[in-house]
């Protein structure tokens, strides 16, 4: 029986961003989640088995920090790490406010995001 992907829940508005990192990702060993908003995720997201959220923090009509807020104070999800990313300035000061495992500026590449998950200890080699 083949070992299961970790499972990356990547959530940016911008789709054409969102499915170049999930591509990458995915070619990399993840197993990729997309969403381009908050609308109906977050009733989903207590019965999904993820090893890790990336969220942007500006989504068309809500913040990721709203994301991790939930994530933070639900039982089930606190501990799956998060990386919150942005373009913005102020934006690593409300990454740490709302206790992102690490925050990552964009623009972004792959390897940087690849980096990072390795740093909070999701890999998949490790999980594979």
């Amino acid at each position: 029986m083949p070992a299961q992907k970790p499972t990356i829940l990547l959530v940016d508005d911008d789709m054409d961003l969102r499915e170049t990192l999930a591509e990458g990702l995915e070619g990399a060993g993840f197993q990729v989640v997309q969403a381009g908003n908050l609308q109906h995720l977050l009733a989903k997201l207590p019965g999904m088995k993820l090893s890790a959220i990336i969220v942007d923090l500006m989504l068309a009509g809500d913040s990721g920090a709203t994301l991790l807020g939930y994530i933070k104070a639900h039982p089930r999800l606190k501990l799956i790490k998060c990386i919150m990313m942005s373009g913005y300035e102020h934006a690593e000061g409300s990454a740490k406010m709302w206790q992102a495992d690490m925050f990552l500026r964009k623009p972004l590449t792959i390897a940087k995001l690849i980096e990072a998950l390795n740093k909070i200890g999701v890999s998949a080699e490790a999980e594979a």
